[in-house]
């Protein structure tokens, strides 16, 4: 039980001040500067090294910072989304929820359950959306573009949600960046036909962490694990997100207001095939 203050608008307060723009200022600021390293204002010593650290380290540094921005705005977003369907303010449920929680119900928006996210007040993705995103405001009078904004929206927030679920390196980075950064090659080779090259991955962006995984005799097993990533898939999907929360934070200060239409921001003009070709192969570990 939480106790408000009597009159407090913890909702009004909240979008009022609330910056769609937060975390995407920072994550294309990095962007910039990972494509052009010599306007990051920083000086260059005798050894090419910017203020005492490789050029390359460096860079890969802030390609890495701009992965794990995406993965902080999905989990921040996706939590916004739910908190419609929350019996608290909505910035109490932001405050309060576990992250666990988060993943939990990110998994479930990707089999569909839309049910069991939403407590029950929607099942299926339009409606999800519809509220969520539009905070219940549709677009009646371009019914295509509606369906289609919808299904483009949906099959990247699903897109996004995989990354997040799948990414326990987010805990290496977040608790004491327990991570390496740089380029990995990973081949693979049959030993009975050393003629034939087998097959290789290569990155110039990878995080390298180790997982544990326990066993069903009881052993902890640990695994050197590689996580690919690319830079341009993450910034792309910041600024999706960023989108998003702007169409959230703008539809529900209407509805705050009570106006009876609100604008809508258009995503069905997005290119889905454009966003597939940015996806790289995500992820290897191997036991030690």
């Amino acid at each position: 039980m939480y106790t408000i203050r009597s009159g407090m608008n913890l909702d009004g307060d909240f979008y009022t001040g609330f910056d769609e723009n937060f975390i995407y200022s920072k994550a294309i600021t990095l962007y910039r500067i990972c494509e052009e390293p010599e306007k990051s204002g920083l000086q260059k010593n005798e050894n090419d090294d910017f203020e005492g650290v490789s050029e390359k380290k460096y860079i890969e540094a802030l390609a890495a910072e701009i992965y794990f921005s995406e993965l902080l705005q999905f989990e921040a977003m996706f939590a916004l989304l739910l908190a419609i369907y929350q019996n608290l303010p909505h910035w109490l449920y932001l405050t309060t929820y576990k992250t666990a929680d988060i993943k939990e119900a990110a998994s479930k928006f990707i089999s569909g359950d839309f049910l069991s996210i939403t407590n029950g007040v929607v099942a299926t993705s339009e409606e999800f959306f519809t509220h969520s995103l539009y905070s219940g405001y549709g677009d009646t009078d371009h019914k295509d573009s509606w369906s289609k904004s919808i299904e483009n929206i949906s099959f990247l927030t699903g897109r996004m949600a995989e990354k997040y679920i799948e990414a326990k390196e987010f805990n290496a980075y977040k608790h004491g960046l327990r991570m390496h950064t740089g380029e990995t090659l990973l081949t693979i080779k049959d030993n009975k036909k050393p003629d034939h090259p087998g097959f290789s991955w290569s990155s110039k962006n990878s995080i390298v962490f180790l997982e544990t995984e326990k066993q069903s005799n009881g052993e902890i097993q640990v695994y050197r694990a590689i996580r690919h990533f690319n830079p341009e898939e993450s910034i792309n999907h910041i600024l999706i997100m960023k989108q998003m929360l702007a169409s959230i934070k703008n539809t529900r200060m209407a509805r705050i207001q009570k106006k009876d239409r609100a604008e809508l921001l258009d995503f069905s003009k997005l290119d889905m095939e454009e966003f597939k070709k940015l996806k790289v192969a995500r992820k290897w570990r191997m036991n030690f």
